[in-house]
């Protein structure tokens, strides 16, 4: 549980801000995000469905199998970008054998090792030097691309406890509310 809020930003400020709207809407869920801050345009903007967020997860796991050219069309379906090497959030790249990709909940890369269909390796990396710093199991990607229409707003996602903070975007007033 973090014990620091989280800042959620407004929505269309970008991929980077879809993943870390992502990234705090299921924090919520999850119960390991307590506390967020945001504008009240932040807090009504649209996020996935929850039921949907749920369904578009998709499992990895060493020993399994993934058909490569299908999971690199749901990346794509997702809003994901096919790149040359993975740098942010949101990108992917497939060379071989191997796919590395940039989930956006995750604050690393992973590279899937792949032998035919079988993922004989995931492991998380770093973008500026290319080196492995930790091995995985298992790889949870949530592929939910931003909403478009009415979509959840956060109180969607809030625990019984859970507290927002309103913020205005003028300098020096704030407001909480609990929900």
């Amino acid at each position: 549980l973090s014990s620091a809020p989280a800042l959620l930003p407004e929505a269309g400020a970008g991929e980077l801000a879809h993943a870390e709207r992502l990234k705090i809407a299921l924090g919520l869920k999850r119960g390991t995000i307590p506390v967020v801050v945001a504008t009240p345009k932040a807090a009504n903007d649209p996020l996935p469905d929850p039921d949907l967020l749920e369904a578009s997860r998709v499992h990895l796991a060493v020993g399994s199998s993934v058909n490569p050219e299908a999971l690199a069309g749901r990346l794509v379906a997702s809003r994901f970008e096919r790149v040359h090497a993975v740098e942010r959030p949101g990108e992917f790249a497939v060379r071989g054998g191997i796919i590395d990709l940039f989930p956006l909940t995750a604050d690393h890369p992973a590279r899937i090792d792949l032998f035919g269909d079988r993922i004989e390796s995931i492991r998380m990396f770093r973008v500026s030097d290319q080196q492995s710093i930790a091995e995985a199991r298992e790889l949870d990607l949530d592929l939910a691309p931003p909403p478009s229409g009415r979509g959840a707003k956060v109180t969607d996602f809030l625990p019984r406890d859970g507290v927002i903070v309103l913020r205005d975007p003028e300098p020096g007033w704030i407001q909480g509310d609990r929900v």
